[in-house]
């Protein structure tokens, strides 16, 4: 055993030096991030805490639950995970480790660097045949500063340590034609795309594609080997399918919504232009340089939607070896050497071109279409919402094409002491991809992942409930989504569901299902006030009596609320007394606050005799409904000063007037209300829809004629278990309702 073991380290030796050395480079690049592991991350937005939440929750549902669906997220509908960044295979291989799950994160974030530059080493050492021109391209790819931008928002494309690995498994295959590597290319694309991100899987099957193609032409005069290869690839894709179907039987049942055009995955034409490169980011240092950032900050617009996304300088230095290994390269008489500096050429230039989306962007000049519009047709692969993701793709191609440069510039300068000149380059090349001193500037980027003590004591509780975190609609700032990502991070203590949450892709029901609640909306307006500098207002002199007030109880009962947190940093000093001024005045004192947090308990108010309640044969329903004093006397029709509420529908109207029903179960319900038509008799559509795991469905249409009087109707309507949204809409004219009232039959 020890021999064997002996053996492999022999045989590595390179490889585990390599190691070592990113290991090291990575200690100084990130050297804040040690000085707490377990409660600093890095991170300026919601989706670190996100990605925190997947960590836990994968492992926590493998074995009780779906990994693609929580209803942990946005009760009582629960949400689709499919379309989300889960990296599933990174919560899995590291549950075992008993950690909190910030240090679960930051080993992951160090291993990624380690094995990105380890294993982008592999490849070019097998394409250039050269271990200081090997460093040089993996030190390129691996600190490249769209990683490192990457790196401060999302976890998921940190780990790209698979996609150099992916490639040099897939080169070996076509060049030797074993069928051996194509197993480990498939192993390879599996853990690309569920250790890493499901979209790193698409971009490499589809760069698969083009190498193939570009072998096959290659290979043209040779049939076999043109068999040889197709056969290899279909193997290689044959082996991540099968290795990946736990997880397809697992999203299996919400992929096909998943994917449809009402759960908002975000990939519109649109979407696409929004997160794609500038022209002008090739050429303008990353604003994470804490020497050149200043040179970026000119042109903050840029990057102002996520510099994650929309950061992709390649270097001048980058550039120059690129350019002096193009222009050696018609002179070179090695063969192989030419055809791989072609190859990547070609590579290159395609996923650049990619990565500049549907058009090419220039400062915030639009020119003309890119190749992104014939790339979108392509089915599957055109699901991609991020086009700026090509440029890591980009970055690695480039690496390995700058390598041969730089052995034509070492060759030629005849330099009798190679590790110094190699050493200038990589310092020059620091400068200006991460700056230097790295820490000053990283230091900002760390962000706390505290839970507060209270958080703990809400998950200890027995009984099912639900909490409710506000703000939970994301706020009008450019972090919009930190605080619904701060709820959802909580959760992983709470282990309780909450109302509404941060989902990269929500769906038109998500959404609905936290924009119904007041409270939801009062604590939105009250971010949009602070944000817009407008003066609050918002007094409630008697508010269990206010009408909002009673809407807001209501709501909260539907939705089984019995605590409210308040995250305390998202207000300021004004806004933050509003709040908490009002839920005091609601809910009595609170049971528990901290500098962070202040957590009311509801159920006391909840369970007054005044409210509404939600029983076993009684539906509640709530919805638009709109003062109607305006209306009254038209066309001769009186109304008494009673009328407080009428539902008002015009056929013309595009935003059709609704209600929201819960239904305690599927059952047989009978409509009742008053109404007329204006100006004659029409009929009315009566719609029902029911919120499903999958989405709004269509459950229920009816038909009902009006008078050009007030009369009372009812109509038997079947409501399924749970939330139901009902739609009454005219074939003509006007329609305005009152007293409307549910009853079970």
């Amino acid at each position: 055993m020890n021999f064997k073991v002996d053996k492999i380290i022999k045989d590595n030796k390179d490889l585990i030096y390599i190691a070592i050395i990113y290991f090291v480079l990575t200690l100084i690049f990130f050297f804040p991030l040690y000085s707490n592991l377990s409660n600093m991350a890095y991170g300026n937005g919601a989706d670190l805490y996100q990605t925190l939440f997947f960590l836990w929750y994968v492992p926590h549902a493998l074995f009780s639950n779906n990994i693609y669906f929580t209803h942990l997220l946005f009760f009582p509908i629960g949400s689709s995970l499919v379309t989300q960044t889960l990296s599933p295979l990174a919560g899995i291989l590291f549950s075992f480790l008993d950690f909190n799950i910030t240090l679960k994160y930051n080993i992951l974030f160090i291993i990624a660097f380690i094995l990105t530059g380890t294993f982008s080493y592999m490849l070019a050492f097998y394409i250039t045949k050269d271990k200081y021109a090997s460093i040089l391209a993996s030190f390129i790819f691996t600190f490249a500063p769209t990683h490192m931008a990457q790196a401060f928002n999302h976890l998921d494309w940190t780990m790209i340590e698979f996609i150099p690995l992916y490639f040099y498994f897939l080169l070996r295959l076509y060049n030797e034609r074993k069928s051996i590597y194509a197993v480990y290319a498939g192993i390879s694309l599996f853990f690309a795309s569920f250790f890493g991100d499901i979209e790193q899987g698409i971009f490499l099957i589809f760069f698969t594609l083009v190498i193939l193609i570009l072998f096959i032409f290659e290979d043209r005069k040779e049939k076999k080997y043109i068999i040889k290869n197709i056969y290899n690839s279909a193997l290689l894709l044959g082996v991540s399918f099968v290795i990946a179907i736990p997880f397809i039987i697992e999203a299996l049942p919400y992929l096909g919504n998943a994917l449809s055009t009402a759960s908002s995955v975000g990939n519109s034409i649109n979407d696409n232009i929004i997160w794609s490169d500038n022209l002008l980011s090739f050429f303008l240092p990353s604003i994470y340089n804490y020497i050149l950032h200043y040179v970026a900050e000119n042109y903050s617009y840029i990057y102002y939607n996520d510099p994650a996304e929309t950061t992709s300088y390649i270097g001048y230095i980058t550039l120059i070896l690129v350019i002096v290994s193009i222009y050696y390269w018609r002179k070179d008489n090695n063969k192989e050497i030419k055809d791989y500096i072609l190859l990547f050429s070609i590579l290159s230039i395609i996923s650049f071109l990619l990565s500049l989306g549907p058009y090419i962007v220039i400062g915030k000049t639009i020119t003309i279409p890119s190749l992104y519009i014939l790339y979108k047709l392509l089915p599957i692969f055109n699901i991609i919402r991020e086009p700026g993701r090509f440029d890591i793709f980009t970055m690695l191609f480039l690496s390995i094409i700058a390598a041969f440069g730089y052995i034509k510039i070492r060759d030629r300068i005849n330099s009798k002491n190679e590790i110094l000149l190699l050493l200038w380059i990589l310092a020059v090349i620091a400068i200006e991809y991460v700056g230097l001193p790295i820490t000053n500037f990283s230091n900002e980027l760390l962000e706390s992942t505290y839970i507060p003590k209270g958080i703990y004591q809400l998950g200890n509780l027995s009984g099912n409930f639900t909490v409710m975190f506000i703000p939970i609609i994301p706020t009008p700032t450019q972090n919009a989504e930190l605080y619904p990502g701060i709820a959802m991070y909580y959760d992983t203590a709470l282990h309780k569901p909450i109302v509404g949450g941060y989902i990269e892709r929500t769906n038109i029901t998500q959404n609905l299902s936290v924009i119904n609640m007041p409270l939801a909306i009062m604590a939105y307006n009250l971010l949009l006030e602070q944000y817009t500098n407008q003066t609050p207002n918002i007094e409630y002199s008697s508010p269990v009596l206010e009408n909002y007030t009673d809407l807001m109880l209501y709501t909260l009962a539907l939705y089984n609320v019995s605590f409210i947190v308040v995250i305390k940093n998202a207000y300021g000093y004004a806004y933050q007394y509003a709040i908490l001024s009002y839920l005091n005045q609601v809910f009595g004192l609170p049971v528990y606050s901290s500098n962070n947090i202040t957590i009311f308990y509801t159920a006391p108010t909840l369970n007054k005799d005044a409210l509404m309640y939600i029983n076993k044969t009684e539906a509640i329903a709530e919805g638009a409904w709109i003062t109607g004093y305006a209306l009254c006397n038209q066309n001769n029709i009186s109304c008494n000063a009673t009328i407080e509420s009428l539902w008002y529908a015009d056929y013309n109207s595009v935003a059709k007037p609704y209600i929201s029903i819960y239904a305690p179960i599927t059952a047989n319900y009978t409509l009742n209300f008053t109404g007329l038509t204006l100006p004659y008799n029409t009929s009315v559509y009566i719609s029902t829809y029911a919120i499903t795991q999958l989405g709004l469905e269509r459950t229920g249409l009816y038909n009902l004629s009006l008078e050009n009087r007030l009369n009372v109707y009812s109509k038997n309507i079947t409501l399924e278990k749970g939330i139901n949204y009902l739609y009454i809409e005219p074939e003509s004219g006007i329609i305005m309702l009152k007293n409307m009232t549910i009853e079970a039959k």
